[in-house]
């Protein structure tokens, strides 16, 4: 399975037109819409500062940052497990 994005506007007959790229092939396929809900009260009272540690999240940031044991995935020992009595 593939996915694609591509974006549209949602008519005010609640439809939605797409043009895939000529390298899709006829055949079945799902969509998943996914929409930005309008502005509510809630949404306004915020703080600006959430809004700020929100947009500064990016991709990859913490890339080469963080490493994982060799042995993260082995089993653990019996008195792990007996809380250290064997």
């Amino acid at each position: 399975m593939q996915a694609i994005e591509l974006e549209t506007e949602i008519d005010e007959n609640h439809e939605i037109r797409l043009k895939l790229p000529e390298a899709i092939r006829a055949r079945k396929a799902r969509v998943v819409v996914l929409y930005e809900e309008a502005e509510s009260a809630t949404d306004r009272d915020i703080p600006a500062q959430h809004d700020a540690a929100k947009s500064s999240r990016e991709f990859g940031q913490f890339r080469s940052q963080i490493w994982m044991s060799d042995d993260f995935d082995a089993p653990l020992p019996d008195d792990f497990w007996l809380g250290g009595h064997p």
